[in-house]
């Protein structure tokens, strides 16, 4: 995703063929696959998405033509839209180089916030839920409960900082490392029902707190609302920050 950040903000400082990549004058593998937090319909090496991003301007027929001429795999109409949103909204953390935004500079360097104010906290993979991974941001910083359905092909992570608090809301903890396990805070979800059957919730440490939008019988932070803005978004930041 670093890579795919610095093609997408300097597309002047690099190229793509079907073999090899240059970014920022650093050549790399064109054809290893990418790991992306979206959903696609299949794998994609690192040349198909680069020289994607850097003609995605052109009309569909257009880039399929000069992707035929390159000898470059194509990105599938479908996945466009997801790979280039989830691009878009990657903040990195921890670079090789330095980022300013909207772009990657050599002078400046990048502030890096340290694990110890990291918080993960989990939200529901579900497109009945109320709070997911495409309205929690909104929910933490503006205290907004956007109705906004839940996208299935949206990526599976974002990461966002609140006072100083590096927030990484993730909607599958598959994969997670012991030590990011122990950086789990809290876990949202609309209602104790969403623990039903699920396994992995058994793994979030006992020092993270529930927080739902009802009231439970287990112990857990109800997140309640007066003219539709959280009333108690200061207490529930400040567990995440605890």
């Amino acid at each position: 995703m670093d890579l795919l950040k610095k093609a997408s903000t300097n597309p002047e400082q690099c190229l793509a063929t079907n073999t090899k990549v240059r970014i920022l004058d650093k050549e790399y593998d064109g054809k290893q696959p990418v790991s992306l937090p979206a959903k696609t319909s299949k794998e994609y090496s690192l040349s198909s998405v680069v020289f994607y991003l850097l003609h995605s301007e052109l009309s569909l027929k257009e880039y399929v033509t000069l992707c035929k001429n390159e000898g470059i795999s194509p990105i599938s109409y479908l996945d466009r839209a997801p790979i280039q949103s989830c691009i878009e909204n990657y903040t990195p953390t921890h670079v090789n180089g330095f980022f300013i935004k909207p772009k990657y500079e050599r002078e400046t360097p990048y502030e890096i916030l340290s694990s110890s104010t990291k918080a993960i906290v989990s939200v529901p993979d579900s497109i009945v839920s109320k709070i997911h991974i495409g309205n929690i941001e909104r929910l933490l910083k503006d205290g907004v409960l956007d109705p906004t359905p839940y996208n299935p092909l949206c990526q599976k992570k974002v990461e966002f900082t609140i006072d100083g608090l590096l927030v990484e809301a993730r909607s599958d903890l598959h994969n997670l490392s012991d030590e990011e396990w122990g950086s789990v805070r809290g876990v949202f979800a609309d209602t104790g029902d969403y623990f039903n059957g699920n396994n992995l919730i058994s793994r979030v440490p006992s020092t993270a707190t529930i927080f739902t939008l009802s009231d439970e019988k287990f112990k857990s932070i109800r997140i309640l609302f007066q003219n539709n803005k959280v009333r108690n978004l200061n207490e529930i930041i400040s567990v995440l920050k605890t």
